[in-house]
């Protein structure tokens, strides 16, 4: 804590035998316990703090005195501020009569009026008005009028003040009225409103609270979209939800106290219009004539669905979650495309591939005649007698090679004969027996014969049939 700074001015009015004192708070300093009214001769005078005007009486007419204000605190005293010299003389005019200060809350103005004193002394020359308040008092000259209008925003909104008048002469000024007390107030300041956050079907208005300018706000009115709804004091924001996405939402805001309604704050906010997203597709297989997709569609925060399609294979499906076809060949890779569409057309897009159950088969031919190689011919159709006699192979699959098996034909029957170990003693030593041939990819595609690889017929059955 500090000592107090020093008063920032005092006026000295003469009376009879008497001058009229008073300035206001120090803006500098330490919080003020009480002021010390000195002049040269005489004995101090000490005011409370929560006065700023007084008078000091007993004083001879027709003497120059120049008084001074002191603000002190237990810490110690601020500088000494002088007073203009005032004379007291005899020839004071009267005191003003039935001073009334009313509060004109339409538009924050305080009106004082008052009736002219029956002595006018010496002869008046001007009105002091002086409006007096916690913070100290702030004066006004009237000139020769009866009344006088303090303008809005002159005093202090929600203060108590008390006005009182003085008459002033040549030299000097009739002791003050007796007060009018008043509180001037007016209606809430504008509202600044902004959109804040918003969302695909939403915008929230946010706004600071105004100053109440006298009276404790009693609530908002929100005209949102043309629609009004009451709004309690204490709130700062407004959500606006059900909002299509990319729809705009209007707001004119009005704060209301005892005074009536502010001016309006208005604001614009637009709801998001996000894209959809389509994340996390997942590629399977149902078996060897099945594939399958599935997918998540990210539509935006709040955000309603739409739709989707999806093209699997050539199927259309419509799906926003995924979607299976049935497919002619194991093995085998099969296109995708999934198109999202949100509510208002915008889209997204996920392609790429999936392959349908894996079928491996393996050549076990494992004795090889004389001159062989053990290797399966690859043929070009699924012969429907001795392929020996029919077209040159394409290729071969290669003794104890694997290849991807796509489908299957039924054609010749052949049989093993002594080239597969573990079916020599089939059928008389005639070795195993299959018209089952079987469609691969190698050499450009074609059929390798059933009856020397190593799966079973039960096995290659549950190929799709070529």
């Amino acid at each position: 804590m500090k000592a107090p700074g020093q008063v920032p001015s005092v006026d000295a009015s003469a009376g009879n035998r008497s001058v009229q004192l008073s300035w206001r708070t120090p803006a500098t300093g330490g919080a003020v316990n009480s002021y010390v009214v000195s002049a040269p001769g005489m004995s101090s005078k000490v005011v409370s703090s929560g006065r700023h005007s007084t008078t000091v009486d007993g004083l001879t007419n027709g003497v120059e005195y120049r008084f001074s204000v002191t603000a002190r605190n237990r810490v110690g005293s601020g500088p000494e501020a002088l007073a203009n010299p005032v004379t007291p003389t005899g020839d004071v005019p009267g005191i003003p009569m039935a001073v009334q200060a009313t509060a004109n809350p339409s538009d924050g103005s305080v009106l004082v009026k008052w009736t002219p004193p029956l002595d006018q002394g010496p002869g008046i020359t001007n009105y002091k008005v002086i409006a007096s308040s916690a913070n100290g008092d702030q004066s006004f000259d009237a000139n020769l009028a009866k009344s006088l209008t303090l303008p809005k925003g002159t005093l202090t909104y929600g203060d108590a003040y008390a006005i009182t008048v003085v008459a002033e002469g040549a030299a000097t000024a009739s002791p003050p009225s007796a007060p009018s007390q008043v509180t001037p107030y007016t209606v809430p300041d504008q509202p600044v409103v902004s959109a804040g956050a918003v969302t695909a079907t939403s915008v929230t208005f946010t706004w600071p609270k105004p100053n109440e300018n006298g009276k404790p706000l009693s609530g908002y009115t929100a005209t949102v979209n043309g629609v009004a709804q009451q709004v309690t004091p204490d709130q700062t924001s407004l959500n606006v939800p059900n909002l299509a996405p990319g729809a705009s939402a209007s707001i004119s805001l009005v704060a209301r106290n005892e005074a009536g309604d502010s001016q309006p704050g208005a604001a614009t906010g637009k709801a998001s219009n996000p894209p959809p997203q389509i994340s996390r597709v997942n590629e399977s297989s149902g078996g060897y004539t099945q594939v399958a997709i599935s997918f998540t569609v990210d539509w935006g925060a709040g955000a309603p669905g739409g739709t989707c399609a999806i093209t699997l294979n050539g199927k259309k499906i419509s799906s926003c979650t995924g979607g299976s076809a049935t497919v002619p060949k194991a093995s085998t890779n099969y296109d995708y495309k999934v198109v999202a569409t949100s509510s208002t057309g915008l889209t997204a897009n996920a392609s790429g591939t999936v392959q349908s159950t894996v079928f491996t088969i393996t050549n076990s031919c494992d004795n090889a005649e004389p001159g062989g190689d053990c290797g399966l011919g690859i043929l070009q159709n699924v012969p429907q007698s001795d392929p020996d006699h029919g077209p040159p192979n394409k290729g071969k699959l290669g003794k104890g090679a694997s290849a991807s098996a796509e489908c299957y034909g039924i054609g010749y029957q052949s049989q093993t004969g002594n080239q597969v170990d573990e079916h020599k003693s089939e059928n008389g030593g005639k070795g195993r027996q299959s018209t089952y041939w079987i469609y691969i990819p190698n050499a450009g595609g074609g059929y390798v014969v059933g009856a020397y690889l190593e799966q079973s017929d039960d096995q290659l059955n549950n190929l799709p049939r070529c």
